[in-house]
């Protein structure tokens, strides 16, 4: 037996209790912020504008938004949940905005997960 998996229905899920969740400790997304800083500092990324695809609850846009203060950022997700949580985090960095975008319109992602 089949069960169709839904993405979108899931993220819009999560997107509700994430912020109550402990996934994962602290140092690691710590380590995971530092890592993305270095590689952009390499790659000598130009950073006038962003699009961040998938949001959450903004730590990534915050993120660059405190160590590239100049770049416009938009930061996209499909959670209303999520991207009030968002705006609130990141309300005092003006050049970050936050928009409900669906990455997955219809869900043509859909797959099938099999069940025993």
């Amino acid at each position: 037996m089949s069960i169709p998996f839904n993405v979108n229905e899931y993220w819009l899920n999560r997107g509700r209790t994430y912020m109550e969740e402990k996934r994962m400790p602290v140092s690691f997304h710590l380590r995971q912020e530092q890592v993305l800083l270095d590689i952009l500092k390499q790659g000598k990324i130009p950073m006038r504008r962003v699009l961040e695809l998938g949001c959450g609850y903004g730590r990534i846009a915050r993120l660059l938004a405190q160590t590239h203060p100049n770049t416009e950022i938009t930061a996209l997700d499909l959670s209303p949940e999520q991207l009030a949580n968002a705006r609130q985090y990141c309300a005092d960095y003006p050049k970050v905005r936050f928009e409900e975008f669906d990455l997955f319109p219809g869900n043509p992602c859909s797959e099938r997960i099999m069940t025993s």
